[in-house]
């Protein structure tokens, strides 16, 4: 080997260790940037799962994230089924009692369904972080939805007390009715409240399902 060749290889042998950790630290970023990427839902999900993040919020943000989720989870089911609502308002508002306990119990299929889900991905060793991120999406967005609807049932007909029935006029006004809730009492109550309202909402329709369902299964 002539000088030349090994001055080279005397120059590439001192450089490899920094080579070498250049490409550990661009291989430690692209990791860390991937990650971050894939689990960039996950404060978030984690934040909207403990109870200090509503508890600990001041009550104007809860007051207005109160009003902006009922607004579009209930302003959704009126744009999908604004024309189908006179019978879910009758069937809730006919028996407010037994509506509130259907709906108490859809709530609970809701969550025993998300978590019979995740229970059996556990089962087959399904852990990764990604998965539970789905699942509390889902759990969450199933909740929201069902509160958005009983929001519109009881809207509408708290609306046709003081004239024609409008499911709009009602949802906000009760949406409103339920931010200041919010705002002026504590969140434990908030919570409570949101959810009765939300339960007497959807409880007429889940009888007249479950209820339909039955008569089809004794047909059958």
């Amino acid at each position: 080997m002539t000088s030349a060749g090994r001055l080279v290889g005397t120059m590439t042998g001192s450089f490899s260790p920094c080579v070498s950790k250049i490409e550990a630290m661009v291989i430690e970023v692209t990791a860390t940037a991937a990650t971050s990427l894939v689990l960039g839902f996950w404060p978030l999900t984690t934040q909207i799962f403990d109870p200090n993040t509503l508890l600990n919020a001041p009550s104007s943000v809860r007051a207005v994230a109160a009003l902006f989720a009922t607004i579009l989870f209930g302003g959704a089911v009126i744009y999908l089924y604004g024309g189908r609502l006179d019978g879910a308002v009758d069937a809730s508002m006919g028996s407010p009692l037994s509506s509130t306990l259907y709906g108490i119990m859809t709530y609970g299929g809701a969550f025993f369904l998300v978590g019979y889900a995740y229970s059996q991905l556990l089962r087959i060793e399904v852990t990764s972080t990604a998965v539970l991120i789905v699942a509390g999406i889902i759990l969450i967005s199933l909740l929201l939805t069902l509160s958005g609807f009983g929001f519109v049932i009881v809207g509408c007909w708290l609306s046709e007390l003081f004239g024609p029935r409008d499911p709009w006029l009602g949802l906000i006004g009760l949406g409103t009715a339920g931010a200041f809730v919010w705002f002026l009492l504590p969140a434990v109550v908030g919570v409570a409240v949101w959810f009765s309202v939300g339960a007497v909402g959807i409880g007429g329709p889940a009888r007249l399902w479950l209820h339909d369902d039955t008569v089809k299964l004794d047909r059958s």
